[in-house]
């Protein structure tokens, strides 16, 4: 009655109007309650990457993480070292027994403490403590054929490709740990970082 009171054209836009304002408020409702379902689904996905960890597995695992990382690093500039130096110099067997050094030290403490590692860095490690074992086999064996070569005082073709395929690797496995790559310094901090933000020590 109300409708017809007003007049035809009236009525028209009234009803418009109301039609409009629903398909509004539903489309609104709609915004919203989807916001909050995807705020909560991405709530849920950050509580299901959380790892509860007591404080006492944290300290442990926390002092052979540290221990690793700052035993890293130095392969950053030990590579370099012999690298570098390697057959150019009569340091050759300080810089390489240096290198193997730190080496074994590195392998050892890896062995010895791999069950605490989580599983998530041990890719990584594992393929970094490869890597840098690699190049001390590497190193040895130009070492080796330098001896070798300089008792006979000339070098043949094959000894002269192996010589380029020992270069080739060291400098390759050198650039690797310092740039981006799958076993890179900065990768072991990549993926430590994201590990510890993902812990929840309780």
């Amino acid at each position: 009655m109300f409708l017809s009171a007003l007049g035809g054209g009236t009525a028209v836009a009234v009803a418009t109007i109301l039609f409009v304002k629903n398909k509004i408020e539903k489309l609104i409702d709609k915004k919203i309650n989807y916001y909050f379902d995807a705020k909560l689904e991405n709530e849920k996905g950050i509580i299901e990457q959380k790892i509860y960890v007591s404080q006492h597995k944290f300290d442990k695992e926390y002092i052979i993480i540290q221990e690793l990382m700052e035993k890293a690093f130095d392969f950053t500039y030990l590579s370099w070292e012999v690298y570098s130096t390697i057959g150019g110099s009569d340091k050759d067997d300080s810089v390489i027994k240096k290198y193997n050094k730190a080496c074994d030290d590195f392998t050892l403490f890896y062995m010895k403490n791999c069950a605490f590692i989580p599983e998530e860095l041990a890719t990584t490690f594992d393929l970094f403590m490869k890597k840098i074992n690699e190049f001390r086999t590497v190193s040895k064996g130009y070492n080796e054929l330098l001896i070798k070569v300089m008792k006979k005082d000339s070098t043949s073709t094959k000894e002269e490709k192996l010589f380029n395929t020992f270069e080739n690797t060291m400098r390759t496995i050198h650039n690797e740990l310092n740039t981006e790559s799958d076993y890179s310094h900065d990768k072991l901090v990549e993926v430590t970082r994201k590990h510890y933000e993902k812990l929840d020590i309780r």
